[in-house]
């Protein structure tokens, strides 16, 4: 009895550490600071890239906006979403697959760039991998 009681912790013990490496695994978080491009000449901000095996979430931060009323968000090449600027210069646009919203399928090395209202150019970033856990986060 002692035995099995053994046995069945160790393959417990094998399981949960193949769960574990495997929710890891999937988990991916990609992050890009945005560099000033043109239009805005003080802006900065950031990008944010979060996939885990239940939802995946994209964010992008546009700073120090002066003449600016509405970002428009791009990854490589493609639209994203658009936000309004607030009344301190700032932007943010917040996609969560959890709330039903549409985030697509991102991975290092893909460019992020934010336009304002009238497709000028302000910010561009590429997105790169956050270290997660002493491991690479892809």
């Amino acid at each position: 009895m002692f035995a099995k009681t053994i046995i069945l912790l160790f393959a417990s013990s094998l399981l949960t550490c193949a769960l574990s490496s495997d929710v890891a695994a999937q988990r991916v978080e990609l992050r890009a600071r945005l560099v000033r491009a043109g239009a805005e000449p003080v802006a900065s901000g950031n990008a944010r890239y979060e996939q885990r095996s239940d939802r995946i979430r994209f964010s992008a931060e546009a700073e120090d906006l002066r003449t600016t009323t509405r970002i428009n968000v791009f990854v490589n090449r493609a639209f994203v979403g658009s936000a309004a600027t607030n009344a301190f210069g700032t932007a943010d646009l917040n996609l969560d697959s959890r709330d039903g919203q549409k985030v697509p399928r991102m991975a290092d090395g893909d460019t992020v760039t934010v336009f304002d209202q009238n497709g000028a150019l302000i910010l561009r970033g590429v997105l790169r991998s956050r270290r997660i856990g002493g491991r690479s986060g892809n």
